[in-house]
């Protein structure tokens, strides 16, 4: 049995990496990964948010099918399969590393193993109406949000240090499939 591993990382504009030939900016181990496997000359993202973009890969339907159109946790259970879910039915072994966001809770998903996984907590967004002169709520605890976040790299760091805990365990049992 052959095992394969996917790697999701958000909000990348090809146009500003290297991978894609920008003069300037350089992403060494965005172009290291490219070397090591598939890149994609032509894709583009479903919806410019993220729920939804996420809910769209995950199920391989469109976005209104899903009916996930903000980044509102919705917790609707369509009976849509997931990839996870179509290949454990299979018999194929599958662990999701990290967070999830999509359009159900981590739990209906289907995959044999959620490890990190964080649902985007219920409700979500509340104040994602886009009215004219909104004013959010609490807006100046999220006027320093810009940048980066050291928390976020922390739980990134943590999502990889699981993924390579569980691989390495996997690999002393002999099945790097995980059975």
């Amino acid at each position: 049995m052959s095992n394969t591993l996917l790697l999701i990382s958000d909000e990348h504009n090809p146009f500003y990496s290297s991978v894609y030939g920008h003069p300037f900016v350089q992403t060494p181990n965005m172009d290291w990964l490219a070397q090591q496997g598939t890149v994609f000359d032509n894709a583009y993202c479903p919806s410019p948010l993220c729920m939804p973009c996420r809910s769209a890969f995950m199920t391989g339907k469109r976005v209104h099918q899903i009916q996930s159109y903000n980044n509102c946790a919705i917790n609707l259970d369509l009976g849509m399969a997931t990839y996870g879910r179509i290949l454990a039915e299979q018999g194929v072994h599958t662990v999701h590393i990290g967070k999830t966001h999509v359009y159900s809770p981590d739990s209906k998903l289907g995959f044999s193993e959620m490890i990190r996984p964080g649902d985007h907590g219920y409700p979500g967004d509340t104040e994602i109406g886009r009215h004219p002169l909104q004013v959010r709520h609490h807006a100046c605890h999220r006027a320093d949000g810009y940048g980066l976040d050291p928390l976020y790299l922390n739980t990134d760091l943590g999502h990889v240090e699981s993924a390579i805990q569980w691989l390495t365990a996997a690999i002393k049992r002999g099945t790097p499939h995980g059975h």
